[in-house]
């Protein structure tokens, strides 16, 4: 089946040795209505060889460089499995074929370098998040972005039965009804008296069982953590946690009676407020201070190439076209140009950087891009 892109595959994209790189990207119908999609790929196909055929390449070569674009055309497997667009980069020996979770802009290009600025949207931050569903009776663990909710498998307790399975603090209240003192006075307990404090620790106790397990089972990855659950549990858990991108908002109710369209359905607001605030931030952070921000594309775009920016965020669907190795920017894109705002995010990605994409509303007039830089 056709891979979905992630961010791993956009960072080796990024890094690819600067050639005559054929990016093409089309909407298809996750319908199965597949010869509209293969039309339109005809047409992008025909398109990259006319700009191959401008800048200079020799027609065999040209072929060649497009030969798995054409290939495509016949792969019935794959346009069933297409969902809503697909995006296609042909480079020196090198080919590679995603499908994408929104429909593209249709577009054929030839740039030194893949074009990614349809995928900057998808590839940011706040784009790929976990969903962690508690409830007494079930755990799961999730990943998801754009396109869907897939599950996760981890090594910890799949409820609180079995988390206090192996607790032996009751077997010794029930075994243990008396006990001596040191005066040889006998203590009767039996286990009813821990009353609240009991059930809040065993509670507990499952909730820690369930926060290793879950940090073993993502690692570092950064994608923030939202909770479901009722809120006695969540707020517990958040009480409990050493996870680090835990999110504060939470998916209230039981998770059990929740499909899991609807646990990504409901993620996404609370992750799309939570990036809206991060957008904020960095643009206040690059405006108050020129010595450690910038909101002018050339500075950004040589920070960012040297890894010195921290954080950059960039206008959604905003383009400048150029040609970075003579320094040139152009009102319209000419045949080999390159989008230097969507460069400069990506440059900053490539070393480690944050990247956002904001909506245009949420920034400031006229303000196409900013950045903090590393202090």
């Amino acid at each position: 089946m056709i891979d979905r892109i992630t961010r791993d595959d956009a960072l080796e994209l990024a890094r690819a040795t600067p050639d005559h790189w054929v990016s093409l990207y089309l909407a298809t119908n996750p319908q199965g209505d597949v010869a509209a999609g293969r039309l339109t790929l005809e047409h992008l196909i025909a398109e990259a060889q006319r700009e191959l055929l401008a800048l200079g390449v020799d027609a065999k070569d040209v072929d060649a460089r497009l030969a798995p674009a054409r290939s495509v055309l016949g792969d019935n497997e794959l346009w069933v499995n297409a969902g809503h667009g697909l995006a296609v980069f042909l480079g020196p020996d090198t080919s590679r074929v995603f499908r994408l979770g929104t429909a593209p802009r249709e577009m054929a290009l030839v740039s030194s370098r893949p074009h990614l600025t349809p995928l900057v949207g998808e590839l940011t931050e706040g784009d790929e998040f976990h969903v962690l569903a508690i409830s007494k009776k079930q755990v799961s663990l999730f990943r998801g972005d754009r396109i869907g909710l897939e599950p996760v498998a981890f090594d910890g307790p799949t409820s609180m039965d079995e988390a206090l399975a192996f607790d032996d603090r009751e077997r010794s209240l029930q075994s243990h009804s008396a006990g001596r003192t040191s005066a040889g006075v006998t203590a009767a307990f039996h286990g009813q008296g821990a009353g609240r404090d009991t059930a809040d620790a065993d509670r507990d106790r499952f909730l820690r069982l369930i926060d290793g397990a879950v940090a073993a089972a993502i690692g570092r990855d950064p994608a923030p953590v939202v909770l479901a659950g009722v809120t006695e549990l969540t707020a517990a858990f958040k009480r409990v946690t050493a996870l680090r991108e835990v999110v504060d908002a939470t998916i209230s109710g039981n998770p059990d009676r929740t499909p899991q369209r609807e646990l990504r359905e409901r993620a996404w607001p609370i992750l799309a407020e939570r990036r809206i605030e991060r957008i904020r931030g960095v643009v206040e952070r690059a405006l108050a201070n020129a010595d450690r921000g910038a909101t002018d594309l050339d500075t950004v775009g040589q920070q960012a190439r040297q890894g010195l920016v921290a954080a950059v965020v960039l206008g959604l669907d905003d383009h400048e076209w150029g040609d970075p190795a003579n320094d040139e920017h152009h009102d319209d894109r000419q045949i080999g140009d390159d989008d230097l705002l969507a460069d400069a995010l990506i440059e900053t990605r490539v070393h480690g950087g944050e990247t956002l994409v904001a909506p245009p509303e949420t920034l400031p007039d006229g303000l196409r891009i900013a950045a903090v830089f590393r202090s």
